[in-house]
């Protein structure tokens, strides 16, 4: 699991949500939610059951951003700045649950959404804002 990704097939606890949140539209439409899991020393960020965003963008990451609103004060494609995101692993598959660890690195006390990102043209695909879970 170097690359952060996990198999879903794995039966595991996931741990209490620590933070949840919706999609929203950027550069396209991108449907479902994310759950951030805590379970001892490990964090995993899981994407809902219909999670889905465009199927024939090329060269799609997960990341964690800086900003609540990366999007906020940019132009199409919503390019990501140096520093304001840090890739988690390459999109497993544009649609369906999966799931991908947060190295211990991440100070998600800092960080505010988490983004699904095309890197080759650098195009902020949506976004999720960070929501403390209830």
């Amino acid at each position: 699991m170097a690359d952060g990704k996990m198999d879903m097939d794995m039966d595991m606890d996931m741990g209490d949500a620590i933070f949840s949140g919706a999609f929203q539209k950027a550069e396209h439409e991108t449907t479902g939610t994310f759950a951030i899991h805590k379970n001892g020393d490990q964090t995993m960020l899981r994407l809902s059951e219909d999670f889905a965003t465009n199927p024939a963008a090329p060269d799609l990451y997960v990341a964690i951003g800086t900003s609540a609103n990366p999007i906020a004060d940019k132009e199409l494609p919503y390019p990501l700045g140096e520093g304001e995101y840090v890739t988690l692993s390459e999109l497993t598959s544009a649609t369906g649950p999966q799931a991908y660890e947060i190295p211990a690195d991440i100070d998600l006390s800092e960080d505010k959404s988490v983004i699904i990102w095309c890197k080759q043209f650098n195009a902020t695909m949506s976004y999720a804002p960070l929501e403390a879970a209830q």
